[in-house]
């Protein structure tokens, strides 16, 4: 479902070891595993419907529907911890 909404058609449902030779297939795999960044969006659970939101390419994945941390708050802390480490 994932892969068909950045636009990977195609791929199989199911793994089947015959694809570890498919050049091809491998390719395709790797590029959308390590080369599709999401920055802003959501992430829906297939099982649940729920929606995890993806703010600055980090996903809030807290189950605590209460809890509301933004991630731009996330990414500040620890940019500046890097900083003070140099």
């Amino acid at each position: 479902m994932g892969a068909k909404a950045v636009g990977f058609e195609g791929l199989p449902t199911e793994f089947d070891s015959e694809f570890l030779s498919d050049e091809n297939l491998l390719k395709l795999i790797h590029r959308l595993l390590l080369d599709i960044h999401i920055i802003e969006g959501t992430l829906v659970c297939p099982e649940s419907s729920r929606e995890f939101l993806i703010e600055n390419g980090i996903p809030i994945m807290r189950q605590d529907s209460n809890f509301c941390l933004k991630a731009s708050f996330v990414v500040t802390f620890f940019r500046s911890l890097a900083e003070s480490e140099v």
